[in-house]
Protein backbone atom coordinates (compact mmCIF):
# COMPACT_ATOMS: atom_id res chain seq x y z
CA UNK A 1 0.00 0.00 0.00
CA UNK A 2 0.85 3.61 -0.98
CA UNK A 3 1.16 6.40 1.00
CA UNK A 4 0.98 9.99 -0.11
CA UNK A 5 1.96 12.78 1.86
CA UNK A 6 1.46 16.55 0.88
CA UNK A 7 4.77 18.18 1.46
CA UNK A 8 4.03 21.41 0.59
CA UNK A 9 2.51 22.23 3.67
CA UNK A 10 -1.13 22.38 4.80
CA UNK A 11 -2.39 24.96 2.50
CA UNK A 12 -1.20 22.82 -0.47
CA UNK A 13 0.46 24.85 -4.37
CA UNK A 14 -2.54 26.25 -5.45
CA UNK A 15 -4.15 28.59 -2.54
CA UNK A 16 -2.98 32.33 -2.43
CA UNK A 17 -4.06 35.70 -0.38
CA UNK A 18 -5.07 38.62 -2.40
CA UNK A 19 -2.58 41.78 -3.71
CA UNK A 20 -2.76 44.60 -2.16
CA UNK A 21 -4.36 46.13 -5.84
CA UNK A 22 -7.11 44.07 -5.10
CA UNK A 23 -7.31 44.58 -1.28
CA UNK A 24 -7.16 48.57 -2.06
CA UNK A 25 -10.19 48.11 -5.18
CA UNK A 26 -11.84 46.06 -2.35
CA UNK A 27 -11.54 48.86 0.38
CA UNK A 28 -12.72 51.71 -2.60
CA UNK A 29 -15.65 49.80 -3.76
CA UNK A 30 -16.79 49.66 0.47
CA UNK A 31 -16.10 53.02 0.89
CA UNK A 32 -18.34 54.17 -1.93
CA UNK A 33 -21.15 51.91 -1.03
CA UNK A 34 -20.81 53.10 2.64
CA UNK A 35 -20.54 57.05 1.52
CA UNK A 36 -23.09 57.27 -0.79
CA UNK A 37 -26.18 56.34 1.67
CA UNK A 38 -24.65 58.23 3.77
CA UNK A 39 -24.26 61.31 1.67
CA UNK A 40 -28.09 60.82 0.37
CA UNK A 41 -29.27 60.74 4.41
CA UNK A 42 -27.20 64.23 5.14
CA UNK A 43 -29.17 65.72 2.05
CA UNK A 44 -32.26 64.56 2.82
CA UNK A 45 -31.86 66.01 6.42
CA UNK A 46 -30.64 69.57 4.95
CA UNK A 47 -33.67 69.41 2.86
CA UNK A 48 -36.06 68.46 5.71
CA UNK A 49 -34.43 71.38 7.58
CA UNK A 50 -35.07 73.49 4.92
CA UNK A 51 -38.21 72.99 4.06
CA UNK A 52 -39.71 73.03 8.21
CA UNK A 53 -37.85 76.78 8.25
CA UNK A 54 -39.45 77.79 4.69
CA UNK A 55 -43.04 76.00 5.61
CA UNK A 56 -42.66 78.54 8.86
CA UNK A 57 -41.09 81.57 7.44
CA UNK A 58 -44.22 81.23 5.41
CA UNK A 59 -46.90 81.02 8.06
CA UNK A 60 -44.90 83.92 9.68
CA UNK A 61 -45.24 85.83 6.67
CA UNK A 62 -49.02 84.98 6.27
CA UNK A 63 -49.56 85.56 9.97
CA UNK A 64 -48.66 89.32 9.49
CA UNK A 65 -51.22 90.15 6.51
CA UNK A 66 -53.97 88.69 8.26
CA UNK A 67 -53.51 90.65 11.21
CA UNK A 68 -53.28 94.22 8.93
CA UNK A 69 -56.63 92.68 7.22
CA UNK A 70 -58.07 92.15 10.37
CA UNK A 71 -57.53 95.39 11.62
CA UNK A 72 -58.52 96.94 8.82
CA UNK A 73 -62.33 95.06 9.36
CA UNK A 74 -62.09 96.56 12.62
CA UNK A 75 -61.71 100.10 11.69
CA UNK A 76 -64.59 99.46 8.88
CA UNK A 77 -66.48 97.65 11.90
CA UNK A 78 -65.72 100.62 14.85
CA UNK A 79 -66.21 103.58 12.33
CA UNK A 80 -68.85 105.43 10.21
CA UNK A 81 -68.46 105.21 7.12
CA UNK A 82 -71.23 107.91 6.30
CA UNK A 83 -68.73 109.98 7.51
CA UNK A 84 -67.49 112.09 4.08
CA UNK A 85 -64.06 111.75 5.20
CA UNK A 86 -63.92 108.14 6.11
CA UNK A 87 -62.90 106.40 2.73
CA UNK A 88 -60.05 108.68 2.28
CA UNK A 89 -58.53 108.05 6.11
CA UNK A 90 -58.72 104.31 6.30
CA UNK A 91 -54.94 103.66 6.20
CA UNK A 92 -53.63 106.44 7.41
CA UNK A 93 -53.70 109.83 10.01
CA UNK A 94 -56.96 109.66 11.22
CA UNK A 95 -57.86 105.82 12.58
CA UNK A 96 -56.34 105.31 15.74
CA UNK A 97 -56.50 101.94 15.11
CA UNK A 98 -54.51 102.06 12.06
CA UNK A 99 -52.31 104.66 13.27
CA UNK A 100 -49.15 102.67 14.78
CA UNK A 101 -49.46 100.15 11.72
CA UNK A 102 -49.58 103.62 9.55
CA UNK A 103 -46.32 105.06 11.05
CA UNK A 104 -44.09 101.62 11.08
CA UNK A 105 -45.18 100.46 8.00
CA UNK A 106 -45.86 102.33 5.35
CA UNK A 107 -43.96 106.01 6.79
CA UNK A 108 -40.71 104.23 7.51
CA UNK A 109 -38.46 103.57 4.69
CA UNK A 110 -37.43 99.74 5.64
CA UNK A 111 -41.14 98.44 7.08
CA UNK A 112 -41.84 97.38 10.29
CA UNK A 113 -42.15 94.07 12.79
CA UNK A 114 -45.25 93.64 13.75
CA UNK A 115 -46.55 91.35 17.27
CA UNK A 116 -49.68 90.15 15.85
CA UNK A 117 -51.03 89.09 19.08
CA UNK A 118 -50.24 92.03 20.73
CA UNK A 119 -50.23 94.75 18.44
CA UNK A 120 -47.18 95.96 18.79
CA UNK A 121 -44.64 97.38 15.79
CA UNK A 122 -41.59 98.66 15.53
CA UNK A 123 -40.04 100.44 12.40
CA UNK A 124 -36.81 98.57 10.76
CA UNK A 125 -35.37 101.60 10.12
CA UNK A 126 -32.88 100.81 12.95
CA UNK A 127 -30.18 98.37 11.86
CA UNK A 128 -30.07 96.01 12.30
CA UNK A 129 -33.10 94.65 11.95
CA UNK A 130 -35.03 93.37 15.04
CA UNK A 131 -35.30 89.16 15.06
CA UNK A 132 -38.78 88.00 15.71
CA UNK A 133 -38.64 86.39 19.09
CA UNK A 134 -39.96 82.92 20.49
CA UNK A 135 -42.46 83.78 23.13
CA UNK A 136 -42.84 80.46 25.63
CA UNK A 137 -44.96 79.25 28.36
CA UNK A 138 -43.59 78.38 31.86
CA UNK A 139 -42.60 74.85 30.88
CA UNK A 140 -40.22 75.69 27.80
CA UNK A 141 -43.47 75.45 24.96
CA UNK A 142 -43.12 77.37 21.93
CA UNK A 143 -46.21 79.69 21.92
CA UNK A 144 -45.59 82.43 19.46
CA UNK A 145 -43.23 84.46 17.88
CA UNK A 146 -43.59 88.00 18.79
CA UNK A 147 -41.46 90.80 19.67
CA UNK A 148 -40.62 90.45 23.04
CA UNK A 149 -40.23 87.24 24.25
CA UNK A 150 -37.95 84.97 26.27
CA UNK A 151 -35.15 84.33 23.00
CA UNK A 152 -34.45 85.80 20.03
CA UNK A 153 -35.52 83.32 16.67
CA UNK A 154 -33.33 83.27 13.39
CA UNK A 155 -36.56 84.51 11.63
CA UNK A 156 -36.64 88.30 10.89
CA UNK A 157 -39.89 90.14 9.67
CA UNK A 158 -40.22 93.16 7.53
CA UNK A 159 -43.85 94.26 6.70
CA UNK A 160 -43.93 97.00 4.07
CA UNK A 161 -47.47 98.84 3.35
CA UNK A 162 -47.46 100.73 -0.23
CA UNK A 163 -50.77 102.73 -1.11
CA UNK A 164 -51.37 102.23 -4.77
CA UNK A 165 -50.64 105.66 -6.59
CA UNK A 166 -53.92 107.20 -8.07
CA UNK A 167 -56.09 104.65 -6.13
CA UNK A 168 -57.06 105.60 -2.18
CA UNK A 169 -58.86 102.39 -1.41
CA UNK A 170 -56.26 99.92 -2.47
CA UNK A 171 -52.47 99.47 -1.14
CA UNK A 172 -49.95 96.42 -1.59
CA UNK A 173 -48.92 94.36 2.10
CA UNK A 174 -45.56 92.82 1.29
CA UNK A 175 -43.79 90.76 3.96
CA UNK A 176 -40.56 89.49 3.73
CA UNK A 177 -39.41 86.96 6.53
CA UNK A 178 -35.41 85.77 6.27
CA UNK A 179 -33.53 83.51 7.91
CA UNK A 180 -29.97 81.96 8.28
CA UNK A 181 -29.38 78.42 6.82
CA UNK A 182 -26.48 76.23 6.49
CA UNK A 183 -26.53 76.76 2.84
CA UNK A 184 -26.90 80.57 3.54
CA UNK A 185 -29.17 83.19 3.52
CA UNK A 186 -32.88 82.44 2.97
CA UNK A 187 -36.40 84.49 2.77
CA UNK A 188 -39.71 84.14 1.76
CA UNK A 189 -41.60 87.17 0.09
CA UNK A 190 -45.41 87.12 0.10
CA UNK A 191 -47.31 90.15 -1.39
CA UNK A 192 -51.45 90.76 -1.14
CA UNK A 193 -53.61 93.93 -1.67
CA UNK A 194 -55.75 95.03 0.75
CA UNK A 195 -58.94 97.41 0.02
CA UNK A 196 -61.14 99.39 1.62
CA UNK A 197 -64.27 98.33 0.84
CA UNK A 198 -66.49 99.39 3.24
CA UNK A 199 -67.59 102.02 1.48
CA UNK A 200 -69.20 99.97 -1.28
CA UNK A 201 -71.38 97.92 1.50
Amino acid sequence: MKIFSNKKGILGCCKKGFTLIETSVAISILMVAVASPMSIAQRGLVSSVLSKDQMIATFLAQDAIEFIKNKRDEIGLNNNISNPTYPTKWLGDGNVIFQNIYNSCVVSSLGCNIDTITGETISNDNSPITPLEIKMDGEGNLLYYGLDGNKNSKFTRSVKILPTVGNSNEALITVKVSWNSTIGSQEVILKNYIYNYWENI
